[in-house]
């Protein structure tokens, strides 16, 4: 399936929101809240990471803060390349430390962080793979959201079955019913994994025992391997 978001237009100042979604994101806009309404002046945030990782993470839509609005094209090369598919140091752009300042850096950071002392960013940014549900930005989640109603749904969804497919874990972090809904086989993957506390979202051991275990095993091995290319 090919990726939408190569043809997302990137004029500051201008929306950014695919063509193919233009219509229904008005709509949706038209009738939000102001804490609900998509922010096409931030980056919309569909999926991070490389797409032949071995782990998943499944979210709902990224988040908005005031400093997310895009004011200079330049210091947004990370999420560029990212939407391009673009090879980058580190694909899970939000564990660069070059961006350590960004509150997306903080909030994966707090929630990565014991896989990240295990073993280091950069090998986890090859590693990981991050999928939301709906891709453009809200200061908070609305019905909507969780919803299947935009074309460009569809590639994430796609980049899922794809790791299915390939037997990668996967880790429902939110808004689980919502994943089932779209893809009913994830329902009973038996590599799929959800945490018990989903408002805190930590991938650690006490938060999400069967899945935490899955990520270290496959992990461990593939740690190996990059230690010794790294030596």
């Amino acid at each position: 399936m090919q990726n939408p978001w190569s043809a997302l237009p990137l004029e500051v100042g201008k929306p950014f929101v695919l063509e193919s979604d233009r219509e229904e994101v008005e709509k949706l806009n038209a009738k939000a809240s102001e804490i609900h309404k998509l922010r096409l002046d931030a980056f919309p945030g569909p999926f991070m990471g490389r797409t032949d990782a071995p782990i998943l993470l499944l979210t709902l839509n990224p988040g908005f803060v005031e400093n997310e609005v895009v004011q200079n094209i330049n210091d947004r090369r990370w999420n560029i390349k990212c939407l391009h598919h673009e090879e980058q140091d580190y694909p899970f752009f939000l564990l660069d430390p070059e961006i350590s300042g960004s509150e997306g850096y903080k909030w994966w950071y707090k929630r990565l962080r014991t896989l990240i002392e295990r073993y280091d960013a950069r090998f986890l940014a090859n590693n990981l793979l991050h999928i939301e549900f709906f891709p453009y930005p809200s200061v908070g989640a609305a019905g909507f959201h969780r919803k299947r109603v935009l074309p460009s749904q569809e590639y994430g969804f796609h980049l899922v079955r794809e790791a299915m497919e390939r037997k990668a874990a996967i880790i429902t972090m939110r808004s689980l019913n919502s994943w089932f809904t779209a893809i009913p086989k994830l329902e009973s993957y038996k590599r799929c994994y959800i945490l018990r506390n989903a408002l805190s979202a930590y991938i650690t051991e006490g938060n999400c025992p069967a899945g935490y275990a899955e990520i270290v095993k496959v992990l461990d091995k593939r740690y190996l391997d990059y230690q010794a290319s790294h030596s």
